[in-house]
């Protein structure tokens, strides 16, 4: 492919390092924030086609309780339902995407799983 695309392999080799195993530069532990709280728990979405949905609440989520750590919103679990049922940008459990899924959210509203919890 890169040769198709007029690019040479050769070039590209130059950046990768001489050792690939060497990775004293990395954090020792990437679960900060999941140790802490912030990350949410993970979403089984079933057989519905909705990772986008999924994937955008958990951002949500994720992004309020690092914006407000005092709030620490400890028990926010927004409905992905929700915005399944009621987003017209997106196609349900046939799939869509996540821009719009957040367009959806910054427009109109979410709303905790308790009032609209997940059927897939």
């Amino acid at each position: 492919m890169n040769r198709l695309a007029g690019r040479r392999l050769k070039a590209f080799r130059k950046n990768i390092s001489a050792n690939p195993s060497d990775v004293s530069d990395l954090p020792k532990k990437f679960t900060k924030w999941t140790d802490e709280g912030y990350m949410p728990k993970t979403k089984n979405q079933g057989s519905c086609g909705s990772c986008y949905a999924v994937a955008t609440v958990n951002m949500l989520e994720a992004r309020l309780k690092i914006k407000f750590p005092k709030l620490r919103f400890k028990n926010l679990n927004l409905s992905v339902q929700h915005m399944l049922d009621y987003s017209y940008y997106n196609q349900g459990c046939e799939g869509g995407y996540p821009y719009l899924s957040n367009k959806f959210a910054s427009e109109f509203e979410l709303v905790d799983n308790t009032c609209h919890p997940y059927t897939a």
